[in-house]
């Protein structure tokens, strides 16, 4: 299958001029909306040759072509307009191949400056393998309610309440790890009276109670619980955060905690603006790895902007005292931290529901 490439800002006549083999992709590939773009980048070749001469900046994104990868790629494909509309990376155009993971298609010709990676443990072939790289730590929602719960909350025993087994079980051993006590509480899909199952929360020792149901059911346990006079902290995922929920439950949500990260339904001004981008682009809903594959790339500027250059030694460096900050670069969506290896880990967000809104009370850094 050919590899599918995103050059923004030059011609097809440019290619051989920079080194490019015959038979690619100028633009991006024809099932892509970004094809026929020219951001500007060709104008400033003809008017500064010496950025012909430097070339383009070379960037391989290894990631299936379909499933995740495919929302991946996607919204590295956004940031790559957004960022050669604005000049490039250090002033040079932004050629992006994208390699199927799958198929191991092959590579750019020569060495890319720089490796995306859906997932930080893929291994790379021939000159991807000497390049540095970078990628975004997926979100693992169950880790971080445990490890909130003890750190934040300073919990010493915990409820949750969830349909899944196997959520149950993970948030057991990651609760286990922390020195916390679990009481679990079992809901059935549809369940209406939850009269029970609050008895059985106030009676245990938990300090906290863990909500990890469908908005159905938590609406309806979070209802009992505030007529039962629960008082306890309340904590999940951004599904409790959803407008929806929030209008269904009313004033009963206020003072229920939410953590949040790089997901959509994050409510913070820069995701809702990127998932608006995102659905008016694709006229699809964006999923995490579509918001994964959009702040790699602006890391990929952010490190390239403070490194002054893409080589190992370089972007190491670079690594190591980066501040990745949402404020200074919007394109990050949050506030990131990143280890030696490249893998990037943004930072968590807690929501607490005041007068049927979410505000933001506390953030946790990601963990390198």
């Amino acid at each position: 299958m050919p590899i599918d490439i995103c050059l923004l800002g030059l011609g097809p006549g440019l290619g051989p001029r920079l080194g490019l083999p015959p038979g690619f992709h100028y633009g991006c590939a024809v099932t892509n909306p970004f094809k026929p773009l020219l951001l500007g980048a060709a104008l400033a070749l003809a008017v500064f040759p010496a950025l012909a001469q430097d070339g383009p900046i070379r960037l391989l994104d290894v990631a299936p072509l379909s499933g995740e990868g495919d929302q991946w790629r996607d919204g590295v494909e956004l940031a790559l307009r957004e960022i050669g509309a604005r000049g490039g990376i250090l002033g040079r155009p932004v050629l992006v191949t994208h390699s199927d993971l799958v198929t191991r298609s092959d590579t750019l010709s020569g060495k890319p400056d720089l490796v995306l990676m859906l997932t930080p443990a893929m291994s790379e072939t021939g000159g991807a393998a000497e390049a540095p790289r970078l990628s975004v730590r997926p979100e693992a929602p169950l880790a971080r309610l445990a490890d909130y719960a003890a750190a934040g909350l300073k919990a010493r025993s915990v409820a949750v309440a969830s349909l899944s087994a196997d959520d149950r079980a993970a948030l057991s051993a990651r609760l286990a790890a922390r020195s916390l006590r679990l009481t679990e509480i079992t809901v059935e899909p549809q369940q209406v009276d939850f009269s029970a199952a609050v008895i059985r929360i106030k009676n245990s020792d938990a300090e906290a109670l863990i909500l990890l149901l469908p908005e159905t059911e938590a609406v309806r346990l979070l209802q009992e619980l505030r007529r039962q006079g629960y008082d306890k902290p309340i904590l999940g995922g951004t599904g409790l955060l959803a407008p929806s929920f929030l209008e269904r439950t009313g004033d009963t949500a206020n003072g229920v905690r939410a953590l949040a990260g790089l997901e959509p339904g994050t409510p913070i001004p820069a995701i809702r603006d990127f998932v608006r981008k995102y659905q008016q682009t694709y006229r699809t809903a964006p999923g995490p790895a579509a918001l994964r594959g959009y702040a790699a790339l602006y890391a990929a500027k952010v490190v390239a902007a403070k490194a002054g250059r893409l080589d190992r030694a370089s972007v190491a460096a670079a690594l190591k005292d980066t501040r990745f900050d949402a404020r200074a670069e919007p394109g990050l969506l949050l506030d990131a931290v990143a280890d030696e290896s490249g893998t990037l880990a943004p930072q968590t967000l807690v929501f607490e529901i005041r007068d049927r809104q979410p505000v933001i009370v506390d953030s946790v850094p990601g963990a390198q």
